[in-house]
This record gives structure tokens, C-alpha cells and sequence, in this order.
């Protein structure tokens, strides 16, 4: 699945999506519409190698913590293509134009939704959208929100119940990623 990236030096295409490579952004960018994308190659290697370990793990039902922009989102959803892809975010805003245009060109208002000026220590918020979002228990967590420890350990404590044996074992599939964007924690 990792083998449709396409790298180049300010950034990173996925079939028809651009994603710019924040950190490599330069002012004369001429990719025209674009995610941005808080991801280096370095990083993504380390979850090709962990899921290339999982040849038999196929997640389709993802929570994920941090939107920004839908970037990661549409990074998750276009590689795993799961049932449902659940991503919410404590910023106070909408959907980017080109987020927009991803979802409705593509028609994933079913798989994807999204869930703004959610906190991830809302322990009980999260566990509401959970029940609410997915029908049986969730196969993947991926939390690249506030890189705080009392926020993350609140949303690892009510998310991870939720998750499937297959989930657990023998990499628990949750990745928690490094506040510089160079090493994902995977437990």
C-alpha cells in the first residue's frame, strides 16, 4: 500500500492527491491545491515497516486524533480504506476547500466523518462518538493530536478498551507520534 507514494522534495503524492510537506515549505510553492502535511518520508517509512510486519491487518474501523487540515486523514483513509474513518480535532473550524473537494469528489461522506471542536481528554465525548460512529469494536487508533501527556493518556485510556484482539497483538495498532514528527510510538 505504501508503494503508491510518490516523494518528491516538498512533498508527497498519493495517486491524484498532492500533500505538501510542511517541513520543507518554501514560498515559491507552484503544486497549486494541496494538504498540507506535517509527515516526513522518514516517518512514513517507520509505519510502512510496522504495518509491512501486519501483512494480515486490514483496519476498517479508524479513529483518529488531529485534523488540522484533513491531510492525515485522507493520507489513512486512501491507504487502509476502511468501513469508517472517524478523525476529529479540538481547532474551532470547518473543513478545508480542498478537504471538501476530496470528500464530495469521491462521495465519502459515509466512511469519512469528522468531528471539530472535540477535545481528545474527553473521555466521555470519545467514548460517545465511538458508540455512536462504529458497530463493533475499533481496529485502529492513530493519535497525532495535542502531543501532551494528560491529553493522550485520556484518550488512550478511553479508546483503548475499544480496540480489536486484532488490535492488540502483537503491536497494539495505535500509533502516538513524536511532537518533532520524527518517531511514531507504536505500543
Amino acid at each position: 500500500m505504501f508503494d503508491r507514494l510518490v516523494w518528491q522534495p516538498d512533498r508527497m503524492l498519493l495517486d491524484d492527491l498532492v500533500f505538501r510537506i510542511e517541513h520543507y515549505r518554501s514560498a515559491d510553492w507552484d503544486g497549486g491545491d494541496h494538504f498540507r502535511f506535517y509527515k516526513i518520508k522518514e516517518l512514513v517509512d517507520q509505519y510502512a515497516n510496522f504495518c509491512s510486519r501486519r501483512s494480515d491487518f486490514f483496519p476498517q474501523r479508524v479513529i483518529e486524533l488531529g485534523i488540522f487540515d484533513g491531510g492525515s486523514t485522507a493520507f489513512w483513509y486512501e491507504l487502509f480504506r476502511p468501513q469508517k474513518h472517524v478523525a476529529l480535532d479540538v481547532q474551532d473550524q470547518t473543513h478545508t476547500a480542498y478537504f471538501s473537494r476530496y470528500i464530495e469528489s469521491r462521495k465519502l461522506d459515509g466512511q469519512i466523518k469528522t468531528y471539530w471542536k472535540t477535545d481528545q481528554a474527553d473521555k466521555a465525548r470519545l467514548r460517545t462518538i465511538v458508540e455512536t460512529e462504529f458497530d463493533r469494536a475499533l481496529d485502529l487508533v492513530i493519535d497525532d493530536a495535542s502531543h501532551l501527556y494528560k491529553q493522550t493518556r485520556a484518550s488512550f485510556e478511553a479508546l483503548f478498551p475499544p480496540l480489536t484482539s486484532q488490535g492488540l497483538a502483537p503491536l497494539i495498532s495505535r500509533f502516538i507520534e513524536d511532537p518533532s514528527g520524527r518517531q511514531p510510538l507504536a505500543f
